[in-house]
């Protein structure tokens, strides 16, 4: 998933050919790609995107203000919570492919999922609450995680478990969620989180690494 924002009118660059392309090529001349701008006249609800992911379907998922919007490549379809209850908020902060196809939605109010093509409405995932979470990840385990300003949460099949201090985690402030490649080679039993550490100060970040049994 990329994070970002973009100010203005949307804009997505296409590569000149017509076969999927997510990344531009660092090699190729700036001549044979082309420029497309998408705006509110195109269907984007909104000038400002929090992340952007391209999907294993083929769709680009792009977290907005004013919606999820999935984008084929010629159209924008906009989930909000008129098409999907499950959103209980509109402002879309976070999204996140799962190796098991599911589309993960973090939002100002709780956390959501549905399918990564997007064709049955996305459901509230129950246990968070409407804590606004702004990262997603998963571990190696196939357990998702979801952090918010209140806290962290380990989504594991139907269960649901918020990180405490009991359980090791340092601090309470953080900004993003990463699985943990070595944590995850070094420690087959163990499922690794790593969180960077929002400091109230202008100091460097620093990053906490919590090991769960």
């Amino acid at each position: 998933m990329t994070r970002g924002v973009t100010a203005g009118p949307a804009v997505l660059a296409a590569a000149g050919s017509s076969a999927p392309a997510f990344a531009l090529d660092p090699h190729g001349s700036p001549d044979q790609y082309s420029l497309r701008a998408w705006g509110k006249r195109e269907g984007v609800p909104s000038s400002w995107v929090h992340a952007i992911l391209p999907s294993r379907t083929g769709y680009l998922w792009l977290a907005t203000p004013d919606g999820l919007l999935r984008f084929d490549g010629v159209r924008f379809a906009v989930y909000n919570r008129l098409t999907s209850p499950g959103l209980l908020s509109e402002n879309v902060l976070a999204v996140h492919e799962g190796r098991d196809g599911r589309l993960w939605v973090g939002t100002f109010r709780g956390l959501a999922v549905g399918d990564a093509h997007g064709n049955r409405p996305f459901e509230q995932v129950q246990g968070v609450g409407s804590a606004s979470v702004h990262s997603i990840a998963q571990d190696s385990d196939g357990s998702v995680w979801a952090m918010a300003r209140q806290g962290i949460w380990r989504v594991e099949g139907r269960g649901v478990t918020q990180l405490r201090a009991e359980q090791g985690l340092p601090g309470d402030r953080y900004r993003a969620l990463a699985s943990d490649p070595a944590g995850a080679s070094g420690w087959p039993r163990t499922r690794a989180l790593r969180a960077s550490r929002a400091r109230a100060s202008r100091r460097p970040t620093r990053c906490a690494t919590v090991h769960l049994q």
